[in-house]
């Protein structure tokens, strides 16, 4: 019983980074996906009506 509760703590301690890291990865990449549209947005004038 107390490897199995050592192994699921590690497994818990072990998820919670990566899911932080695909969050934070995530994140980066709406911001360049905004960042992107809106640097379109600017080059081609008219853009705006299709959004």
């Amino acid at each position: 019983q107390n490897i199995v509760g050592i192994s699921a703590g590690i497994k818990k301690s072990s998820v919670a980074p990566t899911h932080h890291q695909w969050r934070m990865e995530a994140f980066q990449a709406t911001g360049l996906t905004t960042l992107a549209s809106s640097s379109l947005r600017l080059l081609i004038p008219g853009s705006d009506s299709v959004h």
